[in-house]
Order: C-alpha cells, then structure tokens, then sequence
C-alpha cells in the first residue's frame, strides 16, 4: 500500500526512491566483481534470493525469488559473501527491490525496460550484456515480453542467465530477435536433469569444491570463473578463453557441440567448507572423492 504521497511502502519497506529517476534497480555498487572480466558492457540486477528477504507477499507467506533452490542452494547461497561493511546497505537493498517487484510489478518491469533501454544507447556500438537475475530465478525478461517493452530494447542488447527451471534452459530467440541465454544450474536435487540437460546441447554449471576437472561425467569442464559471459560466446559460435588478469588467451577454444560443456565454478565464500547432508553428492562437488571426475 502507498502511506501518503511522498512515501511508499510495501511489505514494511520503504520503496519510494524507486519512483524517481535517481533509484536504480541496477547499481554499479552491487555489481559481481565476476562481470569485470567479461569481454561486454555488462549489467546484472541483484534482488533477495529464495526465502532471504523474510518479506510478506501480497498474497502471504514469504517471498521466494528461487522456486527450486535446493537446502545446500539455500544455506551456502552468495547473496551473503562480499565486504562485511558493505554488505548489509547492499542486502537492504536487495530486499527492497523485491518488495517492489512483489507489490508493483508493472512498475518495476517498466524500470526495468527503462533502464536496460538507457544503458544500450548510452553504447550504441557495443553489445550489452544483461543478467536480469544475479541471485534470483524469475521471469523477468518473460515479463518485459509481456508486457510489450521487448521490442523498445535496442538490438545491441543481449541477455544471459542461470536456472534450476529445465524447461528455460537453453539459447533461445525472442520475438523481438534478441537472443536470451540460459544455463542450467546444477543441486544436490537435479542431478539427473543436469545431465539430461547436458545431452541435449545445454550449458550446465556446477561447483567443485576441489580443483576443476577436465570432464565430469564424461562432459568438458570450462572454466566458469573466467568471465560471467562465457555463455553469450558459445552461444555466439566460439569462446576463446583469456585469463582476466594477464588479458592473455590460454590457448584453450570451445566451440558450440552436440554435448553441452559444464560450466565448472570453484566453492566461494561459505561453500568452500560447506557439509550437505548428500556427502559428495551435494551442491558442491569434492573431485578427490567422486567417482564421476575426471582429471587432468
């Protein structure tokens, strides 16, 4: 509900900022330090993941923005990793852009646009690449479809995400003609559909605790840490991969196959010493004792 006419609340937190001009869904602060190593102008839009935000939906109950994040999903999720100091004006935020997602979706769909709009003819000649959903699992370039704002998005625009949903997994092109880039993200709970997946041509990542393997059930590993856009290449024919800090190609080239590549991350943060209750089966993989790696 809006409590006057210079102050709107919703779900107990205070969204007004986001009605002017100078409230950003995406901020430079809360950029993944990932997205400095792609090769494209990059932006990713970081809200509350699964149940973090504890925020009361309209319709009640807690508002999810992961439906099928998995407890070890949950529990090691790197919504909390960063700089201490920094991190709870950052979290703050995170919640109160779901708050307004939740309560005024029409609204913040149409930011969204806005702002994705901006950033594109700000570099006309460069292709932008966009990550509607840093540390959430929504539908919200289905909803700026929608709602009609695809086809103002100028065509340097392209879009790249992470899944646990496996029917958006996958390249696909939009009516508008961008193209929207999917990966499957691997749990502890869909194993089976990672590598069906995988069969099918799809990217699929997965987190190792240990170093990363060549192959892991029988799929090339690449390495994910490398760059946030690694998907946009492949999908766009080839990567060629270059270590971030030296700007140096490795020597290593992937091009588009009939299986799709694991898209291999190394443990951060709270994952690295994380436990699953699923052994060596869980979120993260320990390639020291798994059978299904192969390295070297």
């Amino acid at each position: 509900m809006k409590s006057n006419k210079t102050q709107v609340i919703f779900g107990g937190r205070d969204v007004t900022r986001f009605y002017s001009a100078d409230g950003k869904l995406f901020g430079k602060g809360e950029e993944n330090p990932k997205l400095g190593k792609n090769k494209r102008i990059s932006y990713v839009l970081y809200l509350a993941p699964a149940k973090f935000g504890k925020t009361q939906s309209p319709t009640g109950g807690l508002i999810n923005t992961c439906p099928n994040a998995s407890p070890d999903c949950i529990a090691t999720c790197l919504n909390t990793a960063g700089n201490p100091a920094y991190f709870e004006s950052k979290f703050k935020s995170r919640i109160d852009k779901t708050a307004l997602y939740f309560y005024d979706k029409p609204f913040f769909v149409q930011k969204l646009a806005i702002e994705i709009i901006k950033a594109a003819k700000k570099n006309p000649t460069a292709e932008i690449a966009i990550r509607v959903n840093g540390t959430s699992d929504l539908p919200l370039v289905e909803d700026m479809i929608a709602a009609g704002y695809i086809n103002e998005i100028p065509k340097n625009v392209i879009f790249y995400d992470y899944t646990k949903e496996p029917f958006k997994a996958g390249l696909w092109k939009l009516p508008s003609g961008h193209m929207y880039i999917v990966t499957f993200s691997r749990s502890e709970l869909n194993q089976a559909q990672t590598i069906a997946q995988l069969k099918k041509g799809v990217l699929a990542a997965v987190v190792f605790r240990t170093a990363l393997p060549k192959k892991w059930f029988g799929f090339d590993v690449i390495n994910g840490d490398m760059a946030d856009d690694i998907m946009v290449d492949l999908a766009q024919g080839k990567y060629v991969e270059v270590d971030p800090k030296s700007k140096q190609k490795t020597g290593n080239v992937y091009k588009p196959k009939k299986d799709g590549y694991v898209l291999g991350l190394k443990a951060k943060g709270s994952l690295r010493n994380y436990q699953s209750k699923k052994g060596t089966g869980g979120f993260v993989i320990d390639c020291n004792n798994y059978e299904n790696c192969t390295i070297g």
